[in-house]
């Protein structure tokens, strides 16, 4: 009887360390690099730390990313417990714009399943910006309504401004400048007088290849 007993229980204490004994994968950075800005197509480097935490030698099966964007350079696929390895991780911008996300997964000898370890964040502003469209005029019942909006130039160059064109009853409000030099903005102050007239476009012709023709939504609400 007591040797049943101990073959029970040496069973039982065999499996629980074998179940605590288990691989983790964890990073330096938490689970999230944030890139701040970067500019339309170009490309930016940074370096993350692999650790495996865990108690168990760690296995990488598999590592999923973006690889028209990330390029990741890194070759040792096992690490032991406590071992750390550097993987270097670069960011080519492209053609992306906004406020971007890119995830880099892995499936290790600890998880079943391909799944996200870490985000990539980072911001790419146009290289010709417009503050917020559709613009929104506002004015009182007897008035016209007025608003404004901002073009920024981003890009590394300066832009001309070629010519502005509004639909009949939108006007521009202060004077239009020749050029936009690179990182500054200009603030088109607008003018609607027609009340019966609330859905309007401005149009903008720039020397940007990308930006030949810029139509802009304007849109108007008067007050009772």
């Amino acid at each position: 009887m007591k040797r049943i007993i101990l073959t029970i229980l040496s069973l039982f204490l065999f499996t629980t360390i074998a179940i605590m004994a288990q691989p983790k994968l964890s990073f330096d950075c938490g689970k999230r690099i944030d890139l701040g800005e970067l500019s339309k197509g170009a490309t930016t480097s940074t370096v993350v730390t692999l650790i495996n935490s865990g108690n168990k030698t760690l296995e990488i099966d598999d590592i999923r990313y973006d690889k028209k964007y990330i390029t990741l350079n890194f070759e040792n696929m096992i690490l032991e417990p406590g071992e750390s390895r550097h993987i270097d991780i670069s960011v080519n911008t492209g053609d992306l714009s906004g406020k971007i996300l890119k995830s880099i997964s892995f499936r290790t000898n600890g998880t079943k399943k391909v799944r996200p370890f870490f985000n990539i964040y980072f911001m790419v502003p146009e290289p010709l910006e417009i503050d917020h469209t559709p613009v929104i005029l506002v004015g009182e019942a007897d008035n016209p309504a007025t608003g404004s909006f901002k073009m920024i130039n981003n890009s590394k160059s300066d832009v001309q401004i070629k010519s502005v064109k509004t639909t009949d009853g939108l006007f521009v409000r202060n004077e239009t400048p020749a050029s936009l030099s690179s990182g500054t903005k200009f603030e088109f102050e607008l003018l609607l007088l027609e009340q019966s007239a609330t859905n309007q476009f401005i149009t903008i012709e720039t020397s940007h290849p990308d930006y030949p023709e810029i139509r802009i939504p304007v849109h108007a609400r008067f007050k009772k």
